[in-house]
């Protein structure tokens, strides 16, 4: 989060905000060229990592979809993603009202 407000925060000599967005995660992660990472919001098997759905253990969601069957558990990533989103957007909206540049 602190990364990404700080960002929004740069201003250049003129007082004008410089930057438009940041382009960070894609949807799903990236298994070409041997990259095998974990860089999206959501596996190559379609689970979000929201602390359900990427797990080893196979299951369903609320819609009766399959999921898990990942190597490994992994964490909630989406909440703090949902959160610094929201934040960003509060701050732009606030900057928004008060004229920024």
């Amino acid at each position: 989060m602190r990364h990404v407000t700080d960002v929004l925060a740069l201003k250049g000599a003129d007082g004008r905000h410089p930057v438009v967005g940041i382009d960070w995660w894609t949807f799903t992660d990236k298994t070409v060229g041997g990259e095998r990472t974990n860089f999206g919001l959501v596996t190559t098997h379609d689970n979000a990592y929201d602390g359900r759905e990427a797990r080893v253990q196979k299951g369903a969601d609320s819609l009766g979809r399959p999921i898990g069957k990942e190597d490994r558990d992994f964490g909630d990533f989406l909440t703090g993603v949902t959160s610094v989103n929201r934040e960003v957007e509060l701050i732009l909206r606030r900057e928004a009202a008060n004229g920024r540049k």
